[in-house]
Formats: C-alpha cells, sequence, structure tokens
C-alpha cells in the first residue's frame, strides 16, 4: 500500500481498505475510541482473508491516515478499493465494535447510517443489525435501542 497522508489513499488492497474502514469508524478525532488496540486486532483476526497481513502495523498506518486525513476522508477514499462481497460483513463488525463500548447517542447512530449508505447497506436493513446488535451487547452498557423506540 501506498500512502500519501498529505491528500489521497492509493494502491490499497481491499484488505487493507477494510482494515482502515474498521479503525476510522472507531476514530474520535484524537485516538480511536471505545476499545484497546489487542482487543481490535481481535475482531479482525477473526476474518479469514486478513489472515497473512501485518494487522498490528496496519492498524497503526490507518491510525496515522485518520489523524493527517480525517476519519471520514479514510472511509471515503477507502471505500473504492474494498471488495464488494465484504461490504455488509465489515459494516456488521464495525457496528459491533462502535457498539460495544456502551456509547450510543444520535450523532453516532448518524454516522453508522452514513457508513451504512457508504458500504450500500440498504437503510432498512442497516437499522435491523444497528438494533439486533444493540440486543446482541445488551448489558455490556448498551440500553436496548429498537427504531420504533
Amino acid at each position: 500500500m501506498i500512502a500519501n497522508t498529505q491528500s489521497r489513499i492509493v494502491n490499497t488492497k481491499p484488505e487493507e481498505a477494510f482494515v482502515h474502514v474498521v479503525i476510522a469508524s472507531l476514530y474520535d478525532g484524537k485516538q480511536v475510541a471505545a476499545l484497546p488496540k489487542q482487543e481490535i486486532l481481535n475482531y479482525l483476526r477473526r476474518k479469514k482473508f486478513l489472515n497473512g497481513i501485518p494487522l498490528r502495523e496496519l492498524v497503526d498506518l490507518s491510525i496515522v491516515l485518520c489523524r493527517d486525513l480525517g476519519r471520514r476522508e479514510v472511509i471515503e477514499q477507502s471505500v473504492d478499493f474494498l471488495d464488494p462481497k465484504f461490504k455488509a460483513s465489515l459494516f456488521v463488525l464495525t457496528i459491533d465494535l462502535i457498539l460495544c463500548n456502551g456509547h450510543f447517542d444520535e450523532r453516532e447512530f448518524e454516522f453508522m447510517l452514513e457508513l451504512a449508505a457508504q458500504l450500500n447497506v440498504g437503510i432498512e436493513e442497516s437499522i435491523r443489525i444497528i438494533d439486533l446488535i444493540c440486543i446482541k451487547n445488551y448489558g455490556n452498557g448498551n440500553p436496548h435501542w429498537s427504531f420504533e423506540n
């Protein structure tokens, strides 16, 4: 991967783009929020197509890109490099990470819907996913949430 942290992410492999989107989704403007880096790495290692990728170094690079370009720009640039067959899976994994920290407000909900749109996940499907993950993570500090509430 070649990254010019001043303007563009170029020559990125789909696996790298996947990690960039995950990390950018967790980036709060100063650091990767929500989880310790090791826990994020454990989540990423569950994906077999990421085997053999130097994940720790890639996560560190993703953090630098977020710091230099901003999280939305990293996501916007990385989406073009993603393998379309992994976009829904990326959305689910990312939402699971976002919602595992016990913080869920309207701003974060709006971000999750923006991410869904960028990954071509429909609005109804994305809301179902968010609702199911809130149910899954109930008791981890997340209040139960439903679109109907």
